[in-house]
């Protein structure tokens, strides 16, 4: 478990702000219902519960969540595989939720994050003027090049820490974690949000046609997911190896590192407009601003079983991380968006 909170402590750190920057240029309104898939530890989905009326997070293994819990955040233990919405399942009677813990303005601050001028991430949009009004979107795509050049913004956010780590409850282990006040969960959404979740489930291009089925009109879907730069290019014969493996290793969980680059047709072929989409390069070594060493460590036994790499490229790659001039580009985060039309 402590290896996965790292590994989720670095995505947090690496790509929170970037999320944040994203889902703040949609324009929402305080009131908006909204829908975390995949929470992970939780920092997107607290966010987000600072900021509208109405959040529901949904994951099939809630017991790493550990952001705190405004009262505007629910829980919903479900596979998303098969859940349809509005989910059906009822908690058990008398079973007691899991504590809330409010979070001080101080975590919500520095939850938001922030970057300046220079950390931001150039935006491709298929039309400029559809998207919402924002600081955070160029006044038009025109000011890009072909290529959408990308810029690194892998500084620190800030990450909120649990007020407790108390156990799931009876429950977390039925199924529903939270039941709305009203006793009715949103028929539908303002915002749908997915980070990190889809590019790992075969049914990844179904379950797009069903998120955006979860819309209201005028409700948005946003998908964030890695493209792995081919390994081959990496500039150390070392990475070539290592980067390899570990794109073989996901796939042979059924993970799809290059799923990401179809985003912005999918979400079309969905049926949703005011397409847009933005990136983020990552950072592999380079001293603290290295991302990669809690993502690799966690499977180089697994590398080491299926005969990916050798004990002598564990020894090389630590050794390695210790040079700040060991530096290289991995992958990016890609996100993009589409909106349910009216």
């Amino acid at each position: 478990m402590a290896a996965e909170q790292q590994r989720l402590a670095s995505i947090q750190s690496s790509v929170d702000t970037f999320s944040q920057s994203v889902l703040s240029g949609l324009g929402l309104t305080a009131e908006a219902r909204c829908l975390e898939v995949g929470p992970g530890a939780g920092s997107i989905a607290g966010w987000l519960a600072t900021r509208h009326a109405d959040v529901v997070a949904v994951d099939k293994d809630l017991t790493t969540f550990a952001a705190p819990r405004p009262t505007t955040l629910r829980l919903l233990q479900a596979d998303l595989t098969t859940l349809t919405w509005p989910p059906t399942r009822h908690p058990p009677p008398n079973a007691s939720p899991p504590a809330r813990h409010r979070s001080s303005d101080a975590s919500d601050q520095a939850c938001r994050g922030s970057s300046d001028a220079s950390d931001q991430a150039c935006r491709g949009s298929s039309d400029p003027s559809d998207q919402p009004a924002s600081n955070d979107q160029p006044a038009s795509t025109d000011q890009l090049t072909s290529t959408d050049q990308l810029t690194s913004t892998d500084h620190a956010a800030s990450v909120d820490q649990p007020a407790s780590t108390a156990q799931p409850t009876s429950a977390d282990q039925a199924g529903l974690v939270d039941q709305p006040a009203s006793g009715e969960w949103p028929e539908a959404f303002d915002l749908i949000h997915a980070r990190f979740v889809l590019c790992h489930l075969p049914e990844r291009d179904d379950l797009i046609s069903r998120l955006a089925g979860w819309l209201v009109p005028g409700g948005w879907l946003v998908i964030t997911d890695p493209y792995q730069l081919p390994a081959a290019t990496s500039p150390y014969p070392l990475l070539q190896r290592l980067l390899a493996a570990y794109e073989t290793r996901y796939g042979k969980h059924g993970t799809d590192l290059t799923w990401s680059r179809g985003l912005p047709a999918r979400l079309a072929a969905a049926g949703l407009t005011n397409l847009g989409h933005a990136g983020q390069l990552g950072c592999l070594g380079n001293g603290p601003r290295d991302r990669w060493r809690p993502l690799i460590e966690p499977v180089l036994p697994e590398l080491l079983d299926l005969g990916l790499i050798t004990p002598d490229d564990v020894e090389q790659w630590r050794t390695a991380l210790a040079d700040p001039a060991f530096v290289d580009i991995p992958q990016f985060t890609l996100a993009a968006w589409g909106r349910r039309p009216r």
